[in-house]
């Protein structure tokens, strides 16, 4: 007997706190790229956020939406980057940060 794997949609939405300006004499101008990471050179990037000007504590208004199988982990990267133009390219911002596993609640957690 094989188990049941329950698979919803399942909607990630972001946002950055104290970020580092790396924008010199102006302030970053802040956007994210999340990637689905599924080991090895499997990984596929889902989309980019909009990018929020002048700003050290972004909300971003874009989301994920992705089909997720709950009790199996499932990896994300979420990188950081400022759109103002440098010498040397785009500047990292944020450090990289992985979602592990979403938990599924049939009722709200007290």
């Amino acid at each position: 007997m094989s188990a049941i794997t329950i698979t919803e949609k399942v909607n990630i939405s972001i946002y950055a706190r104290d970020l580092a300006n790396k924008a010199g004499w102006q302030t970053s101008d802040p956007f994210a790229i999340v990637t689905l990471l599924n080991g090895g050179t499997n990984s596929r990037i889902i989309g980019k956020t909009e990018v929020i000007q002048n700003s050290l504590n972004p909300n971003w208004t874009k989301t994920f939406c992705l089909d997720y199988s709950f009790g199996r982990q499932t990896h994300f990267n979420v990188g950081v980057w400022d759109s103002s133009p440098t010498q040397g390219g785009r500047n990292k911002v944020g450090l990289d940060f992985h979602f592990f596993q979403i938990k599924r609640y049939t009722s709200l957690p007290h």
